[in-house]
């Protein structure tokens, strides 16, 4: 493969492939570790979740 495409589009492919898994790695720890303060987005869906079990009798 070298002959074909030379070291520096290896080179490339490589860092591509570390900074992929890297933002995978990132995301995949957020996923896991969630941020200390909830979204607005997070806080309306407890509401509605919390409200729905509320309405139909459950807690």
């Amino acid at each position: 493969i070298q002959r074909f495409v030379g070291d520096d589009a290896i080179q490339r492919a490589d860092a591509v492939k570390e900074a992929v898994i890297d933002r995978a790695l990132k995301a995949a720890e957020d996923a896991v570790e969630p941020a200390s303060e909830p979204t607005p987005a997070e806080n309306k869906a407890d509401h509605r979740r919390k409200e729905f079990l509320r309405r139909h009798g459950r807690r």
